[in-house]
């Protein structure tokens, strides 16, 4: 179809392209509304018993220790090992998750092959309500808390020799993720477009149909007449 011919259609269809303009508009106010979600990244580590972070030797680099956080996040996971993603550094709500939560360990590898080098939890929440990740966040620091010491109790370890977990202070904050303005207008340029696109794609496919079915009416009207009078001169 040339594009005069394609401008024709669009003037002659005018009402579809409008009624698929409309509904971007719609679709977009109502994303407009959206305030975002609310997000946190609580991050657990692991270390020896009256260990810090600024001890050379403090657990957070061992192997077997790396290993037993694994497990313990395993078990938060309901026995699914820890998801991985391309990037270590992505946010959980970057993946468009509006209600979740993602309990992993830090990768420094890749989505296929995982590297774990530190003995750290990762607690990712996602809510569109700040009272929801909050009480979620508490609840999980308390199981990997439970879970540590339970399975360091069923192993028959004294209590003074236990690894111990430790809430990362700088991580507990709750963070409210939006969008601002630019990403607004961007948003709502990119929802015209494709609102012009489908509402062109509609209209020319309807001024398609109607023709068609115009072409077989007059069809069938011209092969109804002659017969009509050939009955009319017979008689």
């Amino acid at each position: 179809m040339a594009f005069r011919d394609l401008m024709r259609t669009l003037l002659r269809r005018w009402y579809v392209v409008l009624a698929a303009l409309l509904c971007g508009a719609a679709l977009t106010f109502s994303f407009a509304q959206d305030r975002g979600v609310f997000t946190t990244r609580t991050a657990i580590t692991f270390m020896y018993p009256n260990a810090s972070a600024l001890d050379r030797y403090n657990g957070i680099g061992d192997s077997s220790v790396i290993s037993f956080v694994a497990a313990i996040a395993q078990e938060i996971n309901d026995g699914a090992p820890p998801k991985t993603y391309a990037a270590d550094s992505a946010p959980y709500w970057g993946a468009g998750v509006r209600d979740g939560v993602l309990v992993t360990l830090p990768n420094e590898g890749t989505q296929w092959l995982a590297i774990y080098r530190h003995a750290q939890i990762d607690i990712q929440i996602v809510d569109p309500s700040y009272a929801q990740v909050e009480a979620t966040q508490e609840k999980l620091i308390d199981e990997v808390f439970r879970v540590a010491d339970q399975r360091q109790a069923d192993a028959g370890i004294p209590k003074q020799a236990r690894i111990v977990p430790i809430v990362e202070p700088l991580t507990t904050h709750i963070l409210q993720a939006s969008s601002n303005r630019t990403a607004l207008v961007l948003a709502g340029g990119g929802m015209a477009i494709a609102a012009l696109l489908v509402g062109g794609w509609a209209a020319v496919m309807l001024d398609r149909l109607l023709r068609h079915h115009r072409t077989r009416v007059r069809h069938a009207t011209e092969t109804v007449a002659p017969e009509a009078t050939m009955k009319e001169a017979t008689v």
